[in-house]
């Protein structure tokens, strides 16, 4: 008989940037242009445990395991207004509009 356990840890933070056509940046004043940011922020939290028992029984392998996870995890997605060349190879925050969160 073989008896198998593992926990684990899992947490990560992140960021996806879209050029948006069609969602202008200052919309209704002299300075729209028509096109923003789009971004995705995550985050992820979870632990988790695996367990499994394995038998061989003459030409037989017989095993059995059970699976436990704890996920917490979020997303949001926002627009930044832009006005000219930007650099977004970089974490953006404070967004000119927040989708969903």
């Amino acid at each position: 008989m073989t008896v198998h356990t593992q926990v684990y840890h899992h947490e990560n933070a992140g960021q996806g940037h879209w050029w948006a056509p069609g969602q202008p940046s200052y919309p209704g004043t002299p300075q729209e242009v028509p096109i923003s940011i789009r971004s995705t922020n995550y985050t992820i939290n979870r632990d988790g445990a695996l367990a499994s028992v394995a038998w061989e029984l003459g030409g037989h392998h017989l095993e059995g395991g059970v699976w436990y996870e704890d996920n917490h995890h979020s997303v949001q997605r926002n627009f930044y207004w832009i006005s000219g060349p930007i650099n977004d190879d970089t974490y953006l925050s404070d967004p000119n509009r927040r989708l969903f969160y």
